[in-house]
């Protein structure tokens, strides 16, 4: 063989050789590229799918507040007391279970003329010495002023 055909073989060869790599590295590089976005695609979708459970959960506090608020007759004159103790009950039985949740209060609409009432109810069943009250200019907690609605 000459020196030529030699050196033509050892160019095809090489060439071959060259396009043989090239192909086998696209081929690998989609392969791993399919086996990547898979893997993203499956972690996206574990995500999305405890998001959407974790919403879910969230959702159920406030539908439960509406069942308690609306079993105690959307506060009918006497039931204030029921729905205080079982809103209390909720708060620490239910609310604990619920991470997304740091509080959740109940501050009901009071009229002045109801006030007074108000106050003595809330002092005898949900605690002593309530009183509707605001901070002053110095941020102390004195009794709310007088106004039309609290």
């Amino acid at each position: 063989m000459s020196n030529q055909s030699s050196r033509n073989l050892s160019a095809v060869v090489l060439l071959t050789a060259m396009l043989f790599s090239f192909v086998l590295f696209f081929i690998l590089r989609r392969s791993e590229r399919a086996q990547l976005e898979g893997e993203f695609d499956r972690r996206s979708q574990d995500r999305a799918l405890a998001i959407q459970k974790d919403l879910n959960s969230d959702m159920d506090v406030p539908e439960y507040l509406r069942l308690l608020y609306d079993k105690n007759g959307n506060h009918r004159p006497g039931s204030e007391v029921a729905f205080v103790r079982e809103f209390k009950n909720f708060v620490t039985t239910i609310l604990p279970h619920e991470a997304d949740f740091q509080s959740i209060w109940w501050v009901p609409l009071v009229l002045s003329s109801e006030r007074t009432a108000y106050e003595k109810n809330s002092q005898a069943f949900v605690a002593p010495g309530f009183r509707i009250s605001e901070q002053d200019s110095r941020g102390q907690t004195v009794n709310a002023r007088a106004r039309r609605e609290y």
